[in-house]
């Protein structure tokens, strides 16, 4: 009763998408991106029910040209692709910032601070060569390339392989500069490398789209600046290669 002596209506019911049962949460995922269905079905059990292994076949059917050989779970399939491309695609400064600093604990001496920031290093260097080892299968996975190549090309993984690799080359001799001894470059970074390397030759040799892109026109020198403009050309990037003109720690100036 409300004020006045008036019945007030109740509240409108509210119903969580948690309620929604398998059919109905289908239908909405039905019209989401592939990129919103991965993150709602990561949510919970039951979101990740809905999206069933048709789901994922279908997804997978918009992005990526089938491969030559049976594929076990198009689910898998597809998630660990996403994760490859979304992780080329992104620039972010902060893991090379990371690396600076143990580089520059090193120098001041500090040989713990250092070890941490190595052993996160090398931890993100494993994780790098997994999701470039996942674009290298998923260019050479097809005998014939098409969405393959849009999906490489639209996502502009090319310029994140080229991002890596420049961070990888730079961080090593960064590396071999102020470490002494044999433990200047962790077996995950030889391991990233050559995932990247092996990733850009698939990406250059097997997309048309992508390699018209860079050698189209050599006159238009504008769309290479456009392709690599995340290239991480920032301050980090040029410490490290201040620190690559330093000895090791003890070295005479």
């Amino acid at each position: 009763v409300g004020p006045g002596g008036t019945m007030s209506s109740p509240p409108p019911a509210t119903t969580s998408v948690e309620a929604l049962d398998g059919a109905t949460l289908a239908k909405v995922y039905a019209h989401l991106e592939p990129r919103d269905i991965v993150r709602v079905s990561a949510a919970s059990k039951h979101l990740a029910s809905a999206a069933d292994e048709p789901l994922f076949r279908e997804l997978f059917a918009q992005a990526w040209d089938e491969p030559a050989w049976p594929v076990a779970s198009y689910r898998d399939l597809f998630l660990a692709r996403h994760r490859a491309t979304v992780a080329a695609s992104a620039v972010d400064p902060a893991p090379m910032m990371a690396s600076v600093e143990s580089l520059a604990a090193l120098k001041r001496g500090d040989a713990k601070g250092a070890s941490t920031a190595h052993l996160a290093d090398d931890a993100r260097w494993g994780v790098v060569a997994a999701h470039a080892e996942e674009l290298a299968r998923a260019v050479n996975a097809s005998e014939t390339i098409d969405r393959t190549d849009r999906t490489i090309d639209a996502a502009n993984v090319v310029r994140g392989l080229h991002r890596w690799l420049i961070e990888l080359t730079t961080m090593a001799h960064a590396r071999r500069r102020c470490l002494a001894g044999e433990a200047w470059w962790p077996t995950s970074g030889n391991r990233a490398m050559l995932a990247v390397s092996r990733a850009l030759s698939a990406c250059l040799t097997r997309c048309p789209r992508v390699r018209d892109a860079l050698l189209a026109d050599e006159t238009q020198t504008r769309s290479r600046p456009e392709m690599f403009s995340g290239v991480p050309e920032h301050p980090p990037l040029r410490e490290l290669l201040g620190l690559c003109v330093a000895g090791p720690p003890g070295a005479p100036p």
